[in-house]
């Protein structure tokens, strides 16, 4: 008989991994869990991304043999806050947090069932070589991915266990994502003896802000200024103001056009008011659509129907580290794993849902 994830161990693992502190860039604590457990039994690296993007743990990697062409299985290791002193309870058959910090499923359940899936591997039917990436600082910019050593990796085939979906979900489709941050700058006057002399950048900011076209431009396009900063004290004429924000799209010509239009109201106003405003614009991600022929979407079919689930796909509005794996040349799908209201103290998860994603993984090990 096929070896299987024991559930009562991997609900026990979660909550271990729940437990620990780990935001963007501070994830120590996490990745020496997982080399603790692995050490001595099964190949295990860790990378240098940690150096790279200043923080204390980098990326690990697991790699596994097996038979056939290899896939990479893909979790992150840090949450977002509040993430100190999380302390997972199991209710009414949902993993919850005491309701003052995140749980964390987002994204140690996934963390959890790769784990446990590297342990029962060498008992697997015929496994595939297996390489699982636990990234770090994806929550914050897929900073580990971006700086991954990719030497080791062999895969062509990726799947990121990162979507909210339930299991049995596909993301195969994701926006790419353009940042933006404008510095207006006026002149600075004492607002009170002598305004007419001063020009206002927080004023230049506001009229940009309100002549731009954001929240849903199209349905493959969002805009937003989530970012606002300026001025010295009340009774100055702001001579300095900030804005940061971000445009997403599923089609790049749409994105083009919707990075050209905030930079040029940006700059209309600045005029407007008789100052100036420094644009500069970052990419963030690129986009990717995978069609049903695309090996990880027709791995993912066959996989799920394996355990019984019916193979769903969806277009995301956001980005994981499977945009990066993409622009990389490894063509990667991201995996609904059903963690509920993630990044909120309501987050939860359905301990069906953690047994089910174990059920895919260890399918997908196991499918040629």
């Amino acid at each position: 008989m096929a070896a299987k994830i024991n559930r009562r161990k991997l609900l026990r693992t979660f909550k271990e991994l729940a437990a620990l502190y780990g935001p963007g860039k501070r994830e120590r604590d996490v990745a020496d869990y997982i080399l603790e457990r692995l050490d001595g039994n099964i190949p295990v690296a860790e990378d240098g991304a940690g150096d790279a993007i200043g923080g204390d743990a980098g990326n690990v990697l697991v790699k596994i043999d097996g038979r056939g062409e290899p896939i990479l299985l893909v979790a992150h290791l840090d949450t977002v806050e509040p993430c100190v002193g999380v302390q997972p309870r199991v209710r009414n058959g949902y993993v919850y947090s005491k309701g003052d910090t995140i749980l964390g499923a987002d994204d140690r359940a996934a963390v959890a069932v790769l784990l446990e899936l590297a342990e029962v591997a060498d008992g697997l039917i015929k496994p595939r070589p297996l390489e699982i990436l636990f990234t770090v600082a994806e929550e914050i910019g897929l900073l580990g991915a971006k700086h991954a050593d990719y030497g080791p990796i062999v895969s062509k085939t990726a799947f990121v266990l990162d979507a909210s979906e339930p299991p049995g979900y596909a993301v195969n489709a994701a926006p790419g994502s353009e940042i933006v941050k404008a510095t207006f700058r006026g002149r600075a006057a004492h607002a009170g003896i002598e305004p007419e002399k001063g020009i206002n950048a927080i004023q230049m900011a506001a009229s940009a802000v309100a002549g731009m076209r954001l929240g849903r431009i199209d349905h493959e396009t969002t805009a937003n200024i989530g970012l606002i900063s300026g001025g010295r004290a009340t009774n100055i004429v702001s001579e300095s103001a900030r804005i940061e924000g971000e445009v997403r799209s599923h089609d790049a010509s749409k994105l083009a056009a919707q990075v050209a239009h905030v930079t040029d109201v940006a700059k209309k106003a600045a005029a407007e008011f008789g100052g100036d405003v420094d644009i500069t614009w970052e990419k963030a991600y690129f986009s990717y659509h995978l069609t049903e022929d695309a090996a990880p979407v027709a791995l993912f079919s066959r996989a799920a129907r394996a355990v019984r689930l019916k193979p769903k796909f969806v277009a995301g509005g956001g980005g994981s580290d499977a945009n990066v794996f993409n622009e990389r040349g490894i063509a990667a799908v991201v995996l609904g794993c059903g963690m509920e209201k993630p990044h909120t103290t309501e987050e939860r998860i359905a301990v069906a849902s953690l047994y089910k994603l174990a059920e895919l993984a260890t399918a997908l090990a196991q499918t040629h």
